[in-house]
């Protein structure tokens, strides 16, 4: 499974994010470039609307590939994200979970692996002063 999601987590994606803020919504680029064996840098280019106003935006995660599970990381060596990979399912689709807690604030992903070239990912983001989800919607960039 684990060469299915390198697989998958490699080359040029486009994507649209989505909020509930109805006026909030990014479109870009996706570059998922391999950086040794087990880590993978993913690289978001795109532009946002909000209110009517376009803004560029940039981001880097990184992708860890170890037996059983894969680590997403928001900057080098800063755990975001522990997914736990099932032994017992070796193909696709594949939907993978993952919780964090960040002081009062509870960050939840679901990451859905639909084929070697689509994938979505839903971000539930609850706290004090948060209640939002973002949807994401990966398609690959055939060349």
């Amino acid at each position: 499974m684990i060469n299915i999601l390198k697989s998958c987590l490699a080359g040029r994606y486009a994507f649209k994010q989505v909020t509930r803020n109805e006026n909030l919504s990014f479109t870009g680029t996706s570059i998922f470039e391999p950086i040794s064996d087990e880590k993978t840098r993913h690289t978001k280019i795109g532009r946002y609307m909000l209110n009517g106003q376009e803004q560029e935006f940039f981001q880097v995660r990184y992708f860890i590939f170890l037996p059983g599970r894969m680590i997403m990381e928001k900057y080098e060596e800063s755990l975001l994200h522990e997914f736990i990979i099932p032994h017992s399912h070796p193909n696709l689709p594949l939907t993978l979970h993952h919780t964090h807690y960040c002081n009062d604030d509870i960050y939840s992903i679901v990451l859905k692996i639909l084929s070697l070239d689509e994938f979505q990912t839903e971000y539930t983001i609850k706290g004090p002063r948060k209640n939002e989800i973002i949807q994401s919607f990966y398609n690959r960039i055939h060349q």
